[in-house]
């Protein structure tokens, strides 16, 4: 009986895994895998932005995710405007729960692919994303504002210089001039 119990409990378990990498998978359309923003780069973030914020009005997340990233900007920079932008409608439901949640009037969640949208309002740009979609990314970088500043985790931009690396325990995080 015990046996069977712990055969039951093994199938269930692996059932559990192969449905969360396949809902993980259809909420990013196969592009990136779902991975948050693990806290202390979060952290790390918040504490070095204001420096940079200066003449900044526009954050921009790509592949908000959950929109970790936008709804903390957001709450913490109360006139930066934030745009969380996010293909699965299912998450871009959530980041616009967190917000009115929150009573965050300055976050804007755009249900749109993150190599359709336009990126000529962006001030700050985030990135926590795969060094396959930063290549299909970078001659987008073109519409940025001149001395827009763009944040990577983990993944340095092919083909640019980071003017500062961040180590954050496992992480780091990479600041670009745009």
């Amino acid at each position: 009986m015990l046996l069977w119990f712990i055969l039951v409990l093994f199938c269930i378990t692996i059932l559990w895994v192969i449905g969360f990498v396949v809902v993980s998978s259809l909420l990013t359309c196969f592009q990136d895998p779902f991975v948050s923003t693990p806290d202390k780069a979060l952290e790390r973030l918040l504490k070095i932005l204001p420096v940079h914020l200066r003449g900044k009005k526009t954050f921009y997340e790509l592949g908000a995710g959950r929109g970790k990233v936008s709804l903390a900007m957001a709450r913490r920079f109360p006139r930066l405007k934030v745009f969380a932008v996010e293909k699965s409608k299912f998450l871009c439901r959530l980041i616009e729960l967190g917000a009115r949640h929150q009573a965050l009037k300055n976050l804007r969640v755009l249900h749109r692919d993150l190599f359709q949208v336009s990126l000529k309002k962006a001030d700050i740009l985030y990135l926590y994303l795969s060094p396959r979609s930063f290549k299909r990314l970078t001659p987008r970088f073109n519409q940025l504002k001149k001395g827009a500043l763009i944040i990577t985790l983990d993944f340095p931009l092919p083909g640019r210089k980071a003017f500062k690396k961040l180590p954050v325990s496992s992480h780091r995080l990479f600041l670009y001039r745009g």
